[in-house]
């Protein structure tokens, strides 16, 4: 998965992606935060960020610090904003289509 850049429709049915993708929807976050609020393991959440990273799903922005530290957070680019919001609407749409789901 980590050797070749990912299609849409790959990314959306990687449900880690999907997760960290939402997770990052609601507001930037640096990648200890990404990680403690789903649990991903350290490796596979470095690897699922490198793949958004180079699909252009993610952006991560720079932070300096006062102590010569800089600090990354990832945010959302607006390609995958548009494509994160036209999926959510379909995803409700099939579930007001068919409530047994």
């Amino acid at each position: 998965m980590a050797g070749r850049k990912l299609t849409d429709k790959e990314i959306l049915k990687c449900e880690d992606c999907l997760r960290i993708l939402l997770t990052i929807q609601k507001r930037s976050l640096r990648f200890s935060q990404i990680q403690k609020s789903l649990s991903i393991n350290t490796a596979r959440l470095c690897n699922l960020l490198k793949i958004l990273r180079r699909g252009f799903w993610i952006i991560p922005h720079t932070i300096p610090t006062q102590k010569s530290r800089v600090l990354i957070e990832y945010r959302l680019s607006k390609r995958s904003i548009l494509t994160l919001n036209d999926y959510i609407k379909k995803r409700k749409k099939i579930n007001l289509d068919n409530p047994e789901f």
